[in-house]
């Protein structure tokens, strides 16, 4: 895929989003997969257990990747998560 650079040569934009994802999210590896996919978009932020049963997070990077980690985040995530 094209890396981080090579997006930002194309003159394409950044982009910083918050989210927050519920439902079963917690003990399933929804973190680990979701640094996964955000690792292998080229993108850099957090994510983070809730004490309300949430996920959360800050994905930062070129904004056509950041978009394609939001529709994976809706929905994909881990294959145990709901």
């Amino acid at each position: 895929g094209v890396g981080f650079a090579a997006a930002m040569a194309e003159g394409e934009g950044l982009l910083s989003v918050d989210y927050e994802v519920s439902g079963k999210v917690q003990g399933v590896f929804f973190r680990k997969y979701t640094q996964g996919e955000a690792k292998r978009l080229g993108l850099v932020g957090w994510v983070l257990n809730t004490s309300h049963g949430t996920v959360q997070g800050r994905i930062q990077g070129p904004t056509s990747r950041v978009r394609e980690l939001q529709e994976w985040l809706k929905k994909v995530g881990s294959p145990q998560s709901r």
